[in-house]
Formats: C-alpha cells, sequence, structure tokens
C-alpha cells in the first residue's frame, strides 16, 4: 500500500534514533522500544486497512448521485417549461397538460364571472 509507506518510514525512523541514542542504555530497554514501535506499525498497518474498508464502503453510496443529478435536472427543465408556459395567456397543444388545464379552468372562471356567461339566467333582450 502506498499510503502505508511515509508512516513506516516514520516509524523506522523512530525506532532507529531510538535505537542509536539507546546505544549506551540497558539492552531491555531497547528491546522494550523496539517492541514498542513494532506495535505502533502493526496499530497503522490495521488502521489503515480499516480505512481502506470503510472508503469502499463509501465509494458505492456515491454512485445513486449521478442518478439523483440527471432526475434533479430533468425535474428542473420540466420547471421551467412549466413557468414558461404559464407566462403565456394563450392554450397550445405544446405546453404542459397541467398547465393547458390550469388555464382552461380559469378562462372558464372568468367566463362564469362575466355577465351572460355560463349558466346565467338573463336573455339578451332581442
Amino acid at each position: 500500500m502506498a499510503p502505508n509507506l511515509p508512516m513506516k518510514r516514520l516509524v523506522l525512523a523512530v525506532a532507529l534514533l531510538c535505537a542509536g541514542n539507546g546505544a549506551q542504555a540497558e539492552s531491555a530497554v531497547d528491546a522494550k522500544l523496539m517492541e514498542l514501535v513494532q506495535q505502533l506499525n502493526d496499530r497503522v498497518d490495521r488502521l489503515e486497512r480499516r480505512n481502506a474498508e470503510l472508503e469502499k464502503q463509501v465509494n458505492p453510496q456515491t454512485a445513486p448521485t449521478a442518478d439523483i443529478d440527471r432526475r434533479l435536472r430533468s425535474l428542473e427543465q420540466a420547471n421551467a417549461e412549466l413557468e414558461k408556459s404559464l407566462d403565456s395567456n394563450t392554450i397550445s397543444e405544446n405546453e404542459p397538460e397541467l398547465t393547458a388545464r390550469l388555464k382552461a379552468v380559469e378562462q372558464n372562471t372568468l367566463a362564469m364571472k362575466k355577465p351572460g356567461g355560463w349558466g346565467s339566467t338573463r336573455r339578451s333582450p332581442i
């Protein structure tokens, strides 16, 4: 593993420094230091393996974002078309069905409010 290399070098450098300075110390202390360095090295290896496992678990979870992005773009485009068609006063067969229905309801409502509109009981004077 490439990411392990710098940490291992650091651990080995610390071990060599301890060993170099420990030449004057007792061999039992040197052995204890080397054991601690080895334990640290083993722990770093375990942590890096665990980190790699967790990264593998996270990466598959990012794949659905492409699908979400595609769906979001589609919804934004549909919303833009809806807003554009609502800005015009005419009903067109090329606009979204929701807009055409809404405009038809608005026209029918306005027609009912006008004098002589739908359901009016007034008769023309002729």
